[in-house]
Formats: C-alpha cells, sequence, structure tokens
C-alpha cells in the first residue's frame, strides 16, 4: 500500500520589487513582495541585506550546479 505525500513546497509565482531611499533616516532599502501559489509576502530589506542575500543567492547557484548530473 502506497502513501502518498502532500506537497509541502509552495510553487514560486511572481516577486515584485523597488528600490527605495529614506530621507529620514538616509538609508537605502528594497521592498519586495514575494508571491507563490498559497501566500503574498512583503520583505523591506536594507541595501546591505540586499548585498548579502544576492551573494548568498549566487553561491547556493554555484553549489547547485556542481551537483548537476551533466551527459
Amino acid at each position: 500500500m502506497s502513501e502518498v505525500i502532500p506537497n509541502i513546497v509552495n510553487k514560486f509565482q511572481h516577486i515584485d520589487w523597488k528600490v527605495d531611499y529614506d530621507l529620514v533616516t538616509k538609508n537605502t532599502f528594497a521592498a519586495l513582495s514575494i508571491k507563490t501559489d498559497k501566500f503574498e509576502q512583503p520583505v523591506v530589506i536594507s541595501s546591505s541585506q540586499l548585498n548579502l542575500l544576492s551573494h548568498e543567492l549566487m553561491r547556493a547557484k554555484e553549489i547547485m550546479e556542481k551537483l548537476l548530473v551533466r551527459d
């Protein structure tokens, strides 16, 4: 008897983003809105956090590409 395993991974649908500048704090920030098939999540991060996120995503991509089986 096989058991059906539920799909627990949300399917990415869309991301909206904008970079803005706060005149009061004089900081640059990114406002993201991430949408999946189950939810939409707003995220606000500083420019330094955005740089770190970008670096980490590029590193993750490199690692994943190395793991791909090639013919």
